[in-house]
């Protein structure tokens, strides 16, 4: 959705979750759209509301300190994945690189660093050099002091 307008995609995704993906080639998309109006209605509607999503996230984040920032995102992973995490006494595997992850949390890596260091400080996490154990989910879940 995002490169409606290029002929090729500006950067890579990487799936947080187990993910299925259904490609439709723009040109067949266009067709569909034309002959089921409601169906390019839905998807204007879904992009439109992606947009805003992203748009009010970047807003609502952009003030948090670097640690909240870092927790938030944390607090997201572990709410998705508590199953699994319980399963594996505490433990996730990074869905990305670190760097990547800082940088989808528009951060310098090192501050990303220095945000799992306070967690890991403070006893909510331990982090390890390709997974990390959520070790105090009570602590990680608390509330984040939004400006």
């Amino acid at each position: 959705m995002d490169s409606l307008d290029e002929r090729i995609q500006g950067y890579d995704a990487i799936a947080l979750d187990e993910t299925e993906i259904c490609e439709i080639p723009l040109k067949k998309f266009e067709k569909l759209g034309t002959s089921v109006p409601r169906l390019q209605q839905l998807f204007v509607s879904e992009l439109a509301s992606k947009i805003r999503q992203k748009t009010d996230r970047l807003n609502n984040e952009r003030h948090l300190s670097t640690e909240d920032r870092v927790r938030l995102f944390l607090k997201e992973i572990f709410e998705r994945n508590r199953e699994q995490i319980k399963r594996n006494n505490g433990k996730f595997p990074l869905p990305m690189t670190k760097i990547d992850i800082a940088l989808y949390l528009g951060m310098t890596p090192e501050s990303f660093s220095r945000g799992l260091t306070e967690l890991q400080s403070q006893g909510v996490i331990h982090n390890h050099n390709r997974y990390l154990k959520f070790c105090n989910a009570k602590k990680l879940m608390l509330s984040i002091a939004r400006p």
